[in-house]
């Protein structure tokens, strides 16, 4: 009986769906915040619940009268957001169900300031200031500078993460500029592609991670260049298209883009305003370029998620808005002056997000401080599918009592739930080292291990590893050494 239920285990898996760990955030712990005030926020809210099977008793709605400025007072967050979200989720259970909230256009942008300035001002991104509900750590007039995130560097799905007291759920936004609505949706097109582009990434290994670094920086500003060189090595041993560049050009007319890091408009050799797009207008060189379902971004500008509002402002600093406009279906940018050592670290992201970790987790294991000036744009269940495959097993064969320890080296390993079968059995131990190794010891082979002559043949087997991301065989790959006499 015990052979018949892993088989009908493993077959279950393999027809599973890839990506979705035992961990992994589910629709019913996800909170949709709307905006009563604007009918795009009611449109997105109303799209994606129903794309992506969040229950309605799950959208917070903020009631009629409710700001629906990019920029709002300290007292208005309060009153109109923080407090009302706050009862929502007291009022429904939520509180301690929910792992991601997830703001639309429409919901307000960013916290002025009143107290201080430079890194101890107490103006702050709307969404960065969601993650610290119920800690205790910002106070009615604000956190007069930056929190320490105890997420950064986590390589876990928030799930699996037990240190709420400085951060109580990953906040991402479905943002985009206003402009160009859909007919059937009410939702405007650079919105509803981010949406739909979402649910189906391309393969990573179909597309190109590119990271524009700027050969003229100097002194602390290496750090950036240093960060994407990092990112691009870890990209390149996992066998990702990269492309590295460092010198000062600002690269242009790049196809089927996957990833991207640059300097933007902080890059000494940018295009000039818009940045992104046809620059200029009829010149064939577009910045940086087309992107793929499912690509990510982060750029090292200051104030790059100031607005999503087309057309609002003097142009200033390039905006993760053109990026989205462009095709890209996650992006980090920055409400106020974050300073350098608090944007989306691509060395971090990129590890996180080659592993197959969603989106949300990806971007906030990349990021420094909460309470701060931090906007991540996307989906936040969005994430790559690395299928697992197996390089080498060290040593291919060991006695038919079991117990030989053998390494399994090969990459797309996932860090959780990962099981390896000998045959039909599965190893008597696991131990997962890392996403490209892990040490499965083998249980004891059934029956005679050789058949009519054990002493001569010995048995291979085939060995299986079985995870969220798929599964990958390797036929006869270890043999059962026969008893000696």
């Amino acid at each position: 009986m015990t052979n018949v239920r892993r088989l009908a285990w493993l077959v279950v898996l393999c027809g599973g769906v890839p990506g979705m760990a035992h961990a992994d955030v589910t629709p019913d712990e996800v909170v949709v915040i709307v905006n009563e005030s604007s009918a795009i926020s009611v449109a997105i809210g109303n799209y994606y619940t129903a794309v992506r099977g969040i229950p309605a008793g799950n959208v917070c709605v903020l009631p009629s009268g409710t700001s629906s400025a990019e920029t709002i007072s300290r007292s208005t967050y309060n009153t109109q957001i923080r407090d009302v979200v706050v009862q929502f989720l007291d009022s429904t259970g939520l509180r301690d169900q929910a792992q991601y909230l997830v703001t639309t256009k429409g919901v307000p942008l960013r916290v002025s300031r009143s107290e201080g300035s430079g890194t101890t001002t107490n103006a702050a991104s709307v969404d960065s200031e969601l993650t610290q509900l119920y800690t205790g750590l910002v106070p009615d007039n604000g956190q007069q500078g930056r929190i320490s995130n105890p997420f950064r560097d986590k390589i876990v799905t928030f799930d699996e993460f037990t240190n709420r007291t400085k951060l109580s759920y990953l906040v991402t936004r479905l943002t985009g500029y206003q402009t160009n609505i859909d007919p059937g949706t009410g939702i405007p097109i650079d919105i509803l592609n981010l949406i739909d582009r979402s649910q189906t990434p391309s393969a990573p290994e179909s597309g190109l991670f590119l990271f524009d670094a700027d050969s003229s920086k100097s002194g602390g500003y290496t750090s950036g260049n240093q960060w994407m060189q990092t990112a691009a090595d870890r990209m390149t041993h996992w066998s990702f298209p990269v492309s590295h560049d460092f010198t000062t050009t600002f690269i242009s007319n790049a196809t089927n883009l996957m990833g991207y890091v640059s300097w933007g408009s902080n890059d000494c050799c940018d295009p000039g305003p818009p940045y992104y797009g046809e620059v200029p207008v009829g010149s064939g060189f577009v910045y940086p370029g087309d992107f793929l379902p499912g690509s990510i971004t982060t750029t090292y500008v200051s104030t790059s998620a100031r607005t999503f509002n087309d057309g609002s402002q003097g142009y200033g600093q390039s905006l993760s808005a053109d990026l989205i406009r462009q095709g890209a279906c996650g992006a980090a940018g920055h409400v106020y002056e974050p300073y350098l050592d608090a944007v989306s670290i691509p060395s971090r992201l990129f590890n996180a997000w080659g592993r197959g970790l969603p989106l949300a987790e990806s971007y906030y294991s990349s990021i420094r401080y909460l309470s701060w000036m931090s906007v991540i744009v996307g989906d936040p269940f969005m994430r790559i599918d690395v299928a697992p495959s197996i390089g080498g097993l060290t040593p291919t064969q060991g006695g038919f009592t079991g117990g030989t320890a053998v390494t399994i080296t090969g990459s797309g390993f996932t860090l959780t739930e990962a099981e390896v079968f000998f045959g039909i059995e599965a190893a008597a131990s696991l131990q997962v080292i890392d996403d490209h190794t892990i040490i499965a010891t083998t249980p004891p082979i059934e029956g005679d291990p050789g058949g009519p002559s054990p002493r001569v043949a010995g048995k291979r087997v085939d060995v299986t590893l079985v995870n969220p991301r798929g599964t990958v065989v390797v036929p006869d790959g270890y043999l059962y050494l026969p008893p000696r006499k």
